[in-house]
């Protein structure tokens, strides 16, 4: 599944030109029978191998029923790709990702793995964003006590009124939005922080993701990638 994971977000990482993901060319095209096609191109390095693309109907709530995926394979170099938009997301949102591997199960949403980034509406064309390509790493651990076990995730707010989401997801998961569960807490204070989360029942030989955030990740933007400031990762049951 392509994105997170997870609509327009335009909120911008506090990083340096020199420190960013590049975009990816994308652009809105009618094709010979007046269907709408997005075209995505640019330079595929050594490291990407693979072109994902997701459209969202405008008033979506879930991306798995209300979004479209498609991936592709690309080679090394410069390259272009076009995509029919689905019938019915003409006026909705779209975005595209070159990533090293092919996204799948287990590798639902890990921003170590991205290359190249675009989005944008289909009305409108493409929205600049600006994505860190160094996100802090935020220091997890699980620990366990009287049968249960707790996520304790600590790091370093830059600044003040941030987001932390944490979600687990069940052991050789298939579906991200059927066998995951996720929670948003509120980093109140600028400076060190630590949370404790509770591993829910089920979920005891799973995976974790933990990302803070500038913007509230809500159902429409958790799966966009702007505004991430830190991300964590790993095996509850190791």
């Amino acid at each position: 599944m392509f994105l997170a994971l997870p609509a327009v977000v335009l909120a911008s990482l506090l990083a340096a030109p020199t420190d960013s993901v590049p975009e990816l060319s994308t652009s809105m095209v009618k094709a010979a029978d007046g269907k709408l096609v997005l075209e995505v191109s640019g330079t595929a390095p050594a490291q990407a191998k693979w072109l994902g693309v997701s459209f969202y109907l405008p008033n979506y709530t879930d991306v798995t029923w209300g979004g479209e995926h498609f991936v592709s394979a690309v080679s090394e170099g410069q390259f272009r790709l076009s995509f029919m938009v689905p019938d019915g997301y003409e006026a909705g949102t779209y975005e595209a990702g070159l990533w090293r591997e092919k996204l799948g199960e287990n590798t639902f949403y890990w921003p170590e793995l991205k290359r190249a980034y675009g989005t944008g509406t289909i009305k409108t064309g493409p929205a600049h964003t600006m994505l860190a390509d160094t996100v802090s790493l935020l220091k997890t651990e699980v620990t366990s006590k009287d049968g249960s076990k707790t996520l304790q995730v600590s790091g370093t707010a830059s600044e003040a009124g941030l987001w932390l989401g944490v979600s687990f997801y069940k052991s050789g998961y298939t579906d991200a939005v059927l066998d995951g569960r996720y929670s948003m807490q509120r980093v109140e204070a600028k400076g060190s922080f630590s949370r404790s989360v509770a591993v829910p029942e089920g979920f005891e030989d799973g995976t974790y993701e933990v990302a803070l955030w500038r913007r509230l990740a809500s159902k429409k933007k958790v799966y966009r990638m702007s505004g991430e400031l830190g991300y964590g990762s790993g095996k509850v049951g190791e």
